[in-house]
């Protein structure tokens, strides 16, 4: 998403006129035809003034005044480079005067040179260390140049000599959230709106900040936005996410569709409607705006990929031609969006059973989606997690809520999650609301609680039971707003919660747990070739998700000899093979009666927003059944890290 005007010249170009010093006449006050000309370029009548000006130095042509006048004159009418001219010689004239170091620099930086532009605002800074609009732009301009350590100094300067400015706080705001400083970003931002309720680009960037973990609030705010700025066609694209985020997937249907009513050739927008229709079930809809985003714009990225993944085993026979066009073209794409057409190509590859090229653009989006993973951090991690919840931890009673409500759905990414979530959902008394990001939130967070350095899992020690009672019950209640007031048991489908289950156990010891196990060939290699949004560090190689999902057996191993709540194990394959019998087994677990919607999950109308949400909409099926086995010619690094023979680093 483009961001509302992050940075802005704070175009400071008025006459500054100093007071008369009977020592020198180049201190005199400006002459009545100075004035005059100033007069006119106050009221926008730039060439009028630039006359004006022209006309006095013709008979005075070392008046300071009259050339930084003339300069500002040429800069208003995008004459940038000739008022450099006549500015650096009023500077000559009078080099103490930090207005016209400011308006000079304002002039470099208009043809492209930030350089020497921040230069000369030093040297505006040195005769006037209080001077707060050279100290802004220079932010501006050392944020334009990457220089962020430098913007952020200089923000901070200004901040330190008007506290209430407006512009810094949200730029230094959104500076801070691309470095990933959240925190910080979010206190200066909510700064900037306790002192301006309506300052838009504060809304905007907060909004887009705090999305993921208050898309309540960030919906608000962007509501706000587009009633402000209704051509902002990237608002009305982040306010239908923040709601779709929200479980309002309707709402944000009927913003884009209001959207698409007042920008109806923007690309983009068809493409979110798509999206969030896909996620309803409306495939139908969905694959025309795809196709309608793409007619408006053939290297349209998102699309294409959004088409793809929708229609990867129907005909569609020229999207594949499409998709190599634009990735023939992908000089000026990012990593991101090059990756996405290799995962499309990817998938429709498969799907005409080419299984060689198909590995091959799998394995292209996975490389430029790389991230870091340490194998030695993460088993690490995995042990404190054993070290911290032990039979000793769970002694003691908990100290949350036991209210019998969440049932939570985990296992590997790709084991089956949302099908099982779609399955409890479809019984009458039943409701999930997808994948939370709470607990992960919150385990991040108990250090911030307690007001120490010690992170997760050993900040879960010290959870004072009034903390774990508020924390469970602000869960309940987030549950409950999602998956209304009927249903007996919400799920929340957070495949790597198994992280969190020791927390989870602390604030809601009446929750059950389901679970869910896939072939380990066929659970990693799907990951390998899914687009997830979030970090998986090591989803994008083989051997990475080998090592990980090793490192995930032994920490639910850990679970099922200490963890005091019930778990039921749901094997994947035997679900496809005998739906009934193993529905009826978990619709037991959860305590409910039996009720044959469970067979038929895909007429279920809920949204799903996770990459299965193609497949839920299809009856049960059994082509993912041993996928691996297409690919097998290339899962040698995956089998030996699976059986523990590789170093993953």
């Amino acid at each position: 998403m483009a961001h509302l005007h992050d940075v802005v010249f704070s175009n400071d170009l008025s006459m500054k006129p100093v007071k008369s010093s009977k020592k020198s006449p180049r201190h005199a006050l400006p002459s009545v035809e100075v004035e005059s000309a100033l007069h006119l370029y106050k009221l926008g009548l730039n060439s009028e003034a630039e006359q004006a000006f022209r006309n006095y130095l013709s008979k005075h042509p070392q008046c300071a005044d009259a050339l930084h006048g003339c300069g500002l004159t040429l800069h208003a009418q995008g004459r940038s480079d000739e008022a450099t001219g006549f500015i650096e010689r009023a500077i000559a004239r009078e080099p103490m005067k930090s207005h016209y170091q400011l308006n000079l620099a304002l002039c470099l930086a208009a043809v492209n040179q930030p350089v020497d532009a921040i230069r000369t605002l030093r040297k505006a800074v040195k005769i006037q260390p209080g001077f707060i609009d050279a100290w802004f732009n220079m932010a501006v301009l050392s944020s334009q140049i990457q220089d962020a350590e430098a913007a952020e100094a200089n923000y901070r300067q200004v901040l330190l000599l008007a506290p209430a400015h407006l512009a810094s706080l949200n730029n230094l705001g959104d500076l801070l959230a691309h470095t990933d400083r959240t925190q910080e970003a979010v206190a200066l931002l909510r700064r900037a709106l306790e002192i301006r309720p309506d300052f838009l680009d504060a809304q905007y960037n907060l909004a887009r900040i705090i999305l993921d973990e208050h898309p309540g609030e960030a919906a608000s705010l962007l509501a706000r936005v587009v009633r402000s700025r209704p051509k902002l066609v990237d608002a009305y694209r982040l306010q239908a996410k923040a709601l779709a985020k929200n479980a309002d997937h309707e709402a944000a249907r009927a913003v884009l569709e209001q959207a698409i009513l007042s920008e109806p050739d923007e690309a983009g927008l068809h493409n979110d409607l798509g999206l969030v229709c896909l996620e309803l079930g409306d495939l139908t809809q969905a694959v025309h705006e795809f196709e309608r985003a793409i007619e408006l714009d053939p290297g349209q990225v998102y699309a294409l990929y959004n088409l793809a993944f929708s229609v990867k085993s129907r005909a569609h026979p020229d999207l594949l031609g499409k998709i190599q066009h634009a990735l023939s073209h992908a000089g000026h794409l990012g990593q991101e969006e090059q990756a996405l057409l290799h995962f499309a190509a990817g998938y429709l590859l498969e799907a005409a059973q080419d299984y060689e090229r198909a590995f091959h653009e799998f394995d292209c989006a996975n490389n430029l989606k790389h991230a870091p993973y340490d194998r030695d951090q993460t088993e690490q991690f995995f042990q404190s997690i054993k070290d911290v919840f032990t039979p000793d931890y769970f002694a003691s009673p908990a100290k949350g809520n036991s209210d019998t409500l969440p049932v939570f759905i985990l296992g590997m990414p790709r084991s089956g999650t949302t099908l099982v979530e779609q399955i409890l959902s479809s019984h009458p008394q039943a409701q999930g609301v997808g994948e939370l990001l709470w607990f992960n939130q919150q385990a991040n967070n108990l250090a911030s609680i307690h007001n120490t350095d010690t992170l997760f899992p050993y900040s879960a020690r010290d959870i004072s039971t009034d903390w774990a009672q508020e924390l469970a019950n602000t869960y309940l209640a987030e549950l409950r707003r999602r998956g209304g007031n009927e249903a007996r048991r919400i799920s929340d489908k957070m495949p790597g919660n198994f992280v969190n289950l020791g927390l989870i156990a602390q604030l809601l010891p009446g929750a059950k747990v389901i679970h869910c196990q896939r072939d380990p060939l066929d659970t990693c290699l799907s990951c390998f070739t899914s687009n997830f949004t979030g970090y998986l560090p090591y989803a994008y190689k083989l051997e990475n998700l080998g090592h990980y999902y090793r490192c995930y057996q032994d920490l639910m191993s850990h679970w099922s000899q200490v963890l005091p709540l019930p778990i039921h194990v749901v094997q994947y394959e035997q679900l496809i093979a005998d739906p009934e019998t193993e529905i009826r087994k978990m619709i037991a677990f959860l305590d409910l009666p039996w009720d044959a919607h469970c067979l038929a999950p895909h007429l279920n109308s809920r949204a799903v927003a996770t990459a299965s949400s193609v497949q839920v909409r299809e009856p049960i099926y059994r082509k993912s059944l041993n996928r691996s086995a297409r690919f097998e010619a290339y899962l040698g690094p995956l089998r030996a890290a699976l059986n523990g023979e590789t170093d993953c680093r």
